[in-house]
C-alpha cells in the first residue's frame, strides 16, 4: 500500500525533464505566467475573502490544459522522436496565446477571446502603439527578461541532465532510446500529477462570489479557438430575418417646417464638451450631499479629482446625477449623444458609413442657420473621425494634426490646447453657433502634459485624476472665453462623460466592456439661457441628451422610444438599454435600482440590486437567485433588450461605404480609403514632429 502511494508521488527529476525539453517547457512556463497574473488580478479585487483557494479554482482549467499537452507531449517525443516537429509548434501556439492572454488581462482585466483577437487585427496600429507604450513603461524590459528565461531555462536544464548522464529527448532517431526513456516517463509523471491536482483544485476549491473573479475561471486558449472555430462568441441573431437598423425609423429627429420655424426666433449658442473616460464618482459631484438618485459607489479610500469649474456650472443649472453611456467606447458613445439612438452593436465604426443616414444634433441646428465646428485634442486617424464629424453634419473639424497639442501617448494629447483654436474659430464667424470639443487626455495610457514619464506618479488613477483635473480647466478656459467675448449669458453650456474607467476594483480595467458603474455612469450638466437651476432625479442616458437639447432650444422634443427630454419632469421608470463594446462580452438595462446583465459568451443573465448593493459586489443570476416577484417584472424586458439591441445590428448585407468628405482643412478623406493629413504620424507611433 505504501510503495503504491510512493509511485503516485512524481519523482524529483522528472521536473527538470520536463523544463528540458523545449514544448513542456513553454506549456509549464506559461501556465505560471497565466497563474501570477490571475493572482494578481484576484489581490486587486480587494475583500475577496479566501483569495488563495478562489486562485485555486481560477487556475485549474489553466493547469489541466497545459500540464495535460505537457504530459503526452514528453511521453510521446520520448516514444516517437520527430513527433517533436508538431509538438514544439503546438506547444508554442498554446503557450503564446496564453502569454498574449496574461499581457491582455494586465492591461484591461479581461481574458482573451476571438472577438478581442479580431479586434486587435483589425486595429494593428493602435495595437503597435500600445506595445510601443508598453515598452516605454518599462514594461519591455521585463518582457525581454522573461523571453531570456524562456530561453536559459531549457538550455540549463539540459545540461544538468547531461552532467548527470542522461539523455534529453531528442528528434535525433540515432539517440539513445534506453537514456530518452529515463527522463520521458519521470517528466510526464510529473505533468501527469499536475494536472491530476489541477482537476482536484477546480472541483473542491470554492467558486469565487464576485462576478469579476468568476469571469477568471475559464481558460483563454480553450474559449479563443473555440471562438474561432465556431463562432461562439458572436450572438446571433433572434430573428430570422433582423430588420437592419430597424432602431434608425423615422430617419429625422425633427422635421423641416420646425427646422424653419425656430429659425425665424432667438436662437442661443450652444457649447458641448464631452470628456473622456470620465466617471461620475472621479468628479466633484460625486460629493455633492443629496444630489443623487443611486448612493456615491466611490470607495471611501478613493479620492476624486477636484473639479471646482464642473460643480460651479451644476450649480448654476441642470445635474444629471445618475446617467450612463449605452455603450462605453467613444466613437458609439458620441454618436448615441449627438444623434439621440442607441449606438450600433457592432465593433467596427459603422457610424462613418454613408448607408447610415440619421438626422443629429448638427443637421438639425446647421439648418437652422448654425456654424458648426467639431474639435478633439486626440489623433483625427483614430476610427476614421473626419468621417464620423462629417456623418453627424459639422462644418469645421480640428483634430490633433491641425491643433498640434503635446502628444501623451499613442492615442491623446492634451486637452486644455483645444482652448485658442477654439476661440479663433469664435472670432472668425457670426452668432448663432454650435461647438463641440472632445477631450482625450484621460484614455490610457494617462500621461500627464509636461511631466516626464519617469517622474510623474507609477499609479495609474492618481494620474488619471490630475487629467481629469486638466480637462475642467479647460472648461474653465471655454467659460472664460465665452466671458470675453460677451457670450456667456447667450450660450447653453453642456459638459458629459462619454464613458468612465476602470482600473481594477471591478476586475476590469479600462472602459470598453466595462458594464459596472465605474464604466458606464458619467456626469452630465446643463447651464446657459433658459435652464433651470435643477437636478434630475432617475435613470438618464446619454441618449438624453439631444432631446434635452431640442427641448431647451424650444423646438419640438422627438418621439423616440427610450430617448427623453430631461426637462419635461421626472423621467419615466423604463428600462435603459446598454450593451458593452464587444458584443459576446454583454448587454444590459437598468429598471429603477436593479441592473440586469446579459452575457452571451456564457447565456446567463446576472443582476445587481444598485440600491441595496452601489459597489456592485453581490452578483445573482436572475433565474436562480432573484425573488419570483422580481424575475417577473424583469422578465419581459429581457426579450425586450434582445429585440432592441437587434434593432441596431447590422445585417449581413450591410455595406460599409467611405464616401469623399472634402471642406476638412488639409484632411484628405478619398472615396474607400482612410482618412489622412500631412501631419499624421507614420504606423501607430505618436511623437512630436
Amino acid at each position: 500500500m505504501i510503495d503504491s502511494v510512493r509511485r503516485l508521488i512524481p519523482p524529483r527529476r522528472g521536473w527538470l525533464g520536463l523544463t528540458a525539453a523545449p514544448s513542456s517547457y513553454l506549456l509549464i512556463a506559461s501556465l505560471v505566467i497565466v497563474g501570477a497574473v490571475k493572482a494578481a488580478a484576484l489581490v486587486s479585487l480587494g475583500g475577496l475573502t479566501a483569495w488563495p483557494l478562489v486562485w485555486l479554482w481560477a487556475i485549474g482549467l489553466d493547469a489541466l490544459v497545459h500540464a495535460g499537452l505537457a504530459a503526452l507531449f514528453v511521453v510521446g517525443e520520448a516514444r516517437r522522436p520527430w513527433i517533436i516537429a508538431f509538438t514544439i509548434p503546438l506547444g508554442f501556439l498554446v503557450s503564446a496565446t496564453a502569454a498574449v492572454n496574461a499581457a491582455y488581462l494586465a492591461v484591461s482585466g479581461e481574458q482573451l477571446s476571438w472577438e478581442a483577437v479580431e479586434y486587435g487585427l483589425d486595429s494593428w496600429d493602435e495595437l503597435v502603439g500600445v506595445a510601443a507604450e508598453i515598452g516605454k513603461s518599462g514594461h519591455g524590459f521585463l518582457a525581454i527578461l522573461v523571453l531570456l528565461v524562456l530561453i536559459l531555462v531549457p538550455w540549463a536544464a539540459r545540461r544538468a541532465i547531461r552532467r548527470r548522464g542522461e539523455q534529453v529527448p531528442s528528434s535525433d532517431r540515432r539517440a539513445d532510446r534506453s537514456a530518452d526513456r529515463i527522463v520521458g516517463p519521470p517528466a510526464a509523471h510529473c505533468a501527469a500529477a499536475l494536472a491530476g491536482i489541477a482537476l482536484l483544485g477546480r472541483l473542491l476549491a470554492p467558486a469565487p462570489d464576485l462576478l469579476p473573479a468568476a469571469r477568471l475561471g475559464h481558460n483563454a486558449v480553450l474559449d479563443t479557438y473555440w471562438g474561432w472555430l465556431t463562432g461562439a462568441d458572436r450572438p446571433q441573431a433572434r430573428s430570422q430575418k433582423p430588420r437592419q437598423f430597424a432602431g434608425y425609423h423615422p430617419h429625422n429627429l425633427v422635421d423641416q417646417d420646425a427646422i424653419r420655424a425656430f429659425a425665424r426666433g432667438p436662437r442661443p449658442n450652444l457649447v458641448v464638451l464631452i470628456l473622456e473616460s470620465t466617471r461620475y464618482d472621479a468628479t466633484s459631484l460625486a460629493d455633492r450631499p443629496g444630489r443623487s438618485g443611486n448612493p456615491d459607489t466611490r470607495p471611501p479610500h478613493r479620492p476624486n479629482a477636484a473639479t471646482p469649474r464642473l460643480a460651479e456650472l451644476a450649480d448654476r443649472g441642470t445635474s444629471v446625477p445618475v446617467v450612463r453611456a449605452t455603450v462605453p467606447h467613444t466613437t458609439k458613445s458620441v454618436f448615441s449623444m449627438l444623434c439621440a439612438r442607441l449606438s450600433l452593436m457592432s465593433r467596427a465604426p459603422l457610424e462613418v458609413s454613408t448607408t447610415v443616414r440619421v438626422q443629429c444634433l448638427p443637421h438639425i441646428l446647421r439648418a437652422a442657420g448654425y456654424r458648426t465646428a467639431f474639435f478633439q485634442s486626440a489623433l483625427g486617424t483614430f476610427e476614421q473621425r473626419p468621417r464620423l464629424v462629417a456623418q453627424l453634419g459639422y462644418q469645421h473639424f480640428e483634430a490633433w494634426e491641425d491643433i498640434g497639442g503635446q502628444p501623451l501617448g499613442y492615442l491623446a494629447s492634451d486637452d486644455e490646447s483645444m482652448s485658442a483654436p477654439m476661440a479663433r474659430w469664435l472670432d472668425h464667424g457670426a452668432e448663432p453657433f454650435f461647438v463641440t470639443l472632445l477631450t482625450s487626455a484621460p484614455h490610457h495610457p494617462y500621461r500627464l502634459p509636461g511631466v516626464d514619464p519617469a517622474v510623474a506618479p507609477s499609479d495609474d488613477q492618481t494620474r488619471y485624476l490630475r487629467l481629469i483635473e486638466a480637462g475642467d480647466r479647460l472648461l474653465g478656459a471655454i467659460l472664460d472665453i465665452l466671458e470675453a467675448r460677451g457670450l456667456r449669458d447667450r450660450t447653453i453650456v453642456v459638459v458629459a462623460g462619454d464613458h468612465g474607467e476602470g482600473f481594477g476594483a471591478k476586475g476590469v480595467r479600462q472602459h470598453d466592456n466595462n458594464f459596472f458603474e465605474e464604466g458606464l455612469r458619467v456626469p452630465l450638466v446643463f447651464a446657459g439661457p433658459g435652464v433651470p437651476r435643477n437636478h434630475i432625479e432617475g435613470n438618464a442616458s446619454l441618449i438624453d441628451v439631444t432631446p434635452s437639447i431640442l427641448d431647451l432650444l424650444g423646438m419640438p422634443v422627438p418621439d423616440l422610444p427610450g430617448a427623453f427630454s430631461l426637462f419635461t419632469g421626472r423621467l419615466p421608470e423604463v428600462p435603459r438599454f446598454f450593451a458593452c463594446y464587444y458584443a459576446s462580452r454583454c448587454r444590459g438595462f437598468v429598471l429603477g435600482d436593479h441592473k440586469v446583465i446579459y452575457v452571451p459568451m456564457a447565456n446567463t443573465t446576472y443582476y445587481f440590486d444598485l440600491a441595496a448593493d452601489p459597489a456592485e459586489r453581490q452578483v445573482g443570476k436572475l433565474a436562480i437567485d432573484a425573488p419570483e416577484a422580481l424575475a417577473k417584472k424583469l422578465a419581459p424586458h429581457i426579450s425586450e433588450l434582445h429585440r432592441v439591441m437587434e434593432a441596431h445590428r447590422a445585417g449581413q448585407d450591410f455595406q460599409l461605404l467611405l464616401g469623399e468628405i472634402p471642406g476638412y482643412g488639409q484632411w484628405q478623406c478619398p472615396v474607400g480609403q482612410t482618412c489622412r493629413h500631412p501631419k499624421s504620424p507614420e504606423g501607430a507611433f505618436f511623437e512630436p514632429p
